[in-house]
């Protein structure tokens, strides 16, 4: 204890005993009674008597002069001090009530306040959670979106290759085509070559037979243009 706290509690120790002995051997007024009553229930501390502990000590002092003098002036005194006591003791009672009252609702925000904290970092380490399953999910779908992005490269490549390689079997199928047609005509042209020049010889043959008669014996025979009448000028030729 220090020594205000042991100074005070002498005080009110003796104020009660001498209150005591006092109403042990007379009535006394009403304030004393509650004066005494203040003191023993501990509504008056240590602070009080360190704000207002000198009037606690000339409350003690006039009890002592009383015991030693019995003059009837000092119980007037005292009922007075006594009062001033219980009015300031009831002051400071209830500015401790006040403060106590307030500083309780203060230990209630300050609760609710620290609950509501707790859940705001509850909610946070939710958020995290779910903000990490996010960007986990969005790290997936921008794997799957890649792989995607490769596999449609790929399959576009394999569709070009595929395609050119269709095509260049395209076009050696129509190469192969053309060529087949072209041999098909060109032997129709052969053959229609040929009869065309058959017959160009046959008709020269001909006009070179009967132009030879007319030399001859300046006679013309017209010969109709044909094998007969190749054979026939062949003969009379001969």
């Amino acid at each position: 204890m220090s020594d205000i706290e042991i100074e005070s509690a002498k005080c009110f120790t003796s104020i009660i005993d001498e209150l005591q002995k006092l109403f042990n051997r007379e009535m006394v007024p009403e304030a004393l009674v509650v004066l005494k009553n203040l003191l023993e229930s501990k509504s008056i501390d240590t602070n009080m008597f360190v704000i207002h502990g000198e009037l606690f000590l000339q409350f003690l002092d006039l009890l002592e002069d009383y015991e030693k003098t019995e003059d009837r002036k000092i119980i007037g005194f005292l009922e007075s001090r006594a009062t001033d006591l219980i009015k300031i003791t009831n002051e400071y009672i209830s500015r401790n009530k006040a403060l106590f009252d307030w500083g309780a609702k203060i230990d209630e925000q300050y609760k609710k306040l620290e609950k509501g904290c707790l859940d705001i970092k509850n909610q946070q380490y939710e958020i995290s959670k779910l903000n990490e399953i996010v960007i986990n999910s969005q790290n997936e779908a921008n794997r799957i979106i890649e792989e995607l992005k490769n596999k449609n490269f790929a399959y576009n490549q394999l569709i070009d290759e595929h395609s050119n390689s269709q095509i260049g079997q395209l076009y050696i199928d129509i190469y192969s085509d053309e060529i087949k047609i072209a041999d098909k005509y060109r032997n129709w042209a052969l053959g229609i070559f040929a009869i065309i020049g058959t017959i160009l010889i046959l008709g020269f043959l001909n006009i070179s037979i009967q132009n030879w008669n007319h030399l001859r014996d300046s006679t013309y025979i017209h010969i109709p243009l044909g094998w007969e009448s190749l054979i026939k000028t062949w003969r009379i030729q001969t």
